[in-house]
């Protein structure tokens, strides 16, 4: 789960600062990946072993800002009082769509290739983001 402090100016002109939660489940996961175009991922014949994947480079920039936006909404929910539940709907991501804060996160995560990285590596469960191989993000 990442926890993220965003500052933002609210529609009546204060400025704001609050906390949003982000968090796959590996179902989720296997949700986005299996919208990533066919052939990022390049396997070693022999093996069958994961050498490199090129997201980035299949997606194209156009490609990359919806896949961005994709795990954000997909990564987006409120953690329960008691921590057993991270809730996520619809009607939640929605209303946080129309936030200056969802605004803020995508210029931040689609302007930094190292933030989203980071961003997209933090919202992975710990105990599968060992089994993925990390992204190629163009220097």
């Amino acid at each position: 789960m990442l926890k993220e402090t965003i500052t933002y100016t609210d529609f009546n002109g204060n400025e704001q600062t609050e906390d949003v939660y982000f968090n796959l489940a590996k179902h989720e996961l296997a949700d986005i990946a299996l919208d990533l175009p066919d052939g990022v991922i390049v396997t070693d014949e022999k093996t069958g072993e994961v050498k490199e994947n090129h997201v980035v480079d299949k997606l194209g920039d156009k490609g990359i800002y919806k896949f961005i936006k994709d795990v954000v909404k997909k990564a987006y929910g409120v953690k329960s009082a008691d921590g057993r539940r991270f809730i996520k709907s619809d009607e939640l991501t929605l209303e946080f769509t129309q936030t200056p804060m969802y605004d803020a996160i995508l210029t931040k995560l689609t302007s930094d290739d190292s933030a989203a990285t980071k961003f997209i590596t933090s919202v992975i469960p710990a105990d599968a983001a060992k089994d993925i191989p990390s992204l190629k993000v163009k220097e």
